[in-house]
């Protein structure tokens, strides 16, 4: 049977289509409102006058906006990312935001995929500063084709996980002789809520090591602290550069909706930057908050801190490279 389309009052269908379309969107934006007023600022903003922060990823996303207010604060700042042109024009424009615009932000080539890189890059750094306060282990991918690196690692967990833990080893001892009774520096993992794909599954490695890395300098009464940031759904970062561009399209409006911008999510970025916190503790919207999987215990901690260090320890001698420095 079809519909008679003779007798339909098309004026009437359109008028309640657009009333039905209307009130959505004028509710979903209410909701929305809602939602981001429920986003907390970072409570703390100390001067950090005299203090180095280093931040993987610097350059774009919510490690640019994490440059930019710590730059803002005084700090030193130092973001690494693999690309001159883009990490030169993020430095201009993190000086630019700034009301002093000679404050002392710079930008070293890193490429995480590649442990000859990272080594050339820590003793870089090395070389132009004596202290390090801070280490934002920030720079990600996500949704990349499967991929070797040039030592062999598939490319998810050589960057989101591998290569930071082998930058956080080359800069153990600058952070340990750093920090100070009371004063602790600090290590900041940016982490993931889930732990399913291949970009979820190298974050939760990052957790496991980040809370083991935490045990290891509190039971050594070392003075560094080691905190896990979750930024939660950041909807303008380059995280999914590798998403094909008609399902980026597609999911724009649920991005608006449950997603936050960098800007957002970096308040709880830097309240583990800044504030004294619980070492090994995961945080989001500036207040601790609990693993969303079951995997987060001592024994898979130990498990994914020995795989790491092994990995660690052959791709050293693989390139002839120093585990410290």
């Amino acid at each position: 049977m079809y519909p008679d389309w003779q007798n339909w009052d098309f004026s009437r269908v359109l008028l309640t289509t657009t009333a039905v379309i209307g009130s959505a969107s004028l509710i979903s934006y209410a909701l929305k409102i809602y939602r981001d007023k429920r986003i907390r600022l970072c409570p703390t903003r100390p001067s950090l006058h005299g203090k180095v922060y280093l931040i993987t990823g610097g350059s774009s996303g919510i490690g640019f906006e994490l440059a930019k207010e710590l730059a803002k604060l005084g700090a030193t700042t130092v973001i690494g990312s693999p690309s001159a042109e883009t990490g030169m024009q993020a430095v201009q424009r993190i000086k630019k935001s700034c009301s002093d615009e000679e404050v002392p932000v710079h930008w070293l080539e890193l490429h995480l995929d590649s442990f000859t890189d990272i080594y050339c890059f820590a003793k870089a750094f090395a070389e132009q500063f004596d202290t390090l306060d801070c280490l934002v282990n920030n720079a990600g991918i996500m949704h990349a084709p499967f991929r070797l690196t040039k030592d062999g690692v598939e490319s998810h967990f050589a960057v989101n996980h591998l290569g930071h833990a082998y930058l956080t080893q080359l800069l153990a001892n600058m952070l340990a002789t750093t920090g100070l009774a009371g004063q602790p520096s600090r290590i900041v993992f940016t982490s993931s809520g889930k732990a399913k794909r291949a970009y979820d599954q190298s974050k939760l490695a990052g957790v496991l090591y980040a809370r083991s890395l935490a045990r290891e300098y509190h039971d050594s009464n070392a003075p560094v602290d080691v905190y896990l940031a979750r930024p939660g759904f950041v909807r303008d970062t380059n995280l999914g550069r590798n998403v094909p561009a008609l399902l980026r399209l597609l999911a724009k409006p649920l991005m608006w909706f449950f997603g936050i911008t960098a800007k957002q999510a970096v308040q709880n970025l830097l309240y583990c930057c800044t504030a004294k916190l619980l070492s090994g503790a995961m945080y989001n919207n500036c207040e601790i908050c609990p693993y969303d999987y079951n995997l987060v215990n001592e024994p898979n901690e130990a498990v994914i801190t020995d795989y790491t260090r092994l990995l660690i320890s052959d791709l050293i001698k693989k390139n002839h490279l120093e585990g410290y420095l």
